[in-house]
């Protein structure tokens, strides 16, 4: 799966598959929305793994949930 997030000053550009997906959450104080997922890496010529825990935050966590699948 391939993940693009752009933020103001950042990308996040990533190729990997997906490990645990956790329940979207909701602050019920301000009504943000997280997505929370980790995501293992293949990096350097050593194909050592890296995990990566990654964070969507309001509308991108409504877009990507119903696309996330774990081993994906």
């Amino acid at each position: 799966m391939v993940f693009i997030m752009e933020f103001s000053m950042i990308t996040f550009e990533a190729i990997g598959t997906v490990g645990e997906i956790l329940p979207i959450k909701q602050f019920e104080s301000s009504g943000t929305q997280v997505l929370e997922f980790s995501l293992c890496c293949r990096t350097g010529f050593k194909n050592e793994e890296q995990w990566v825990t990654v964070k969507a935050w309001n509308n991108r966590a409504d877009i990507l949930a119903p696309y996330l699948m774990k081993g994906h």
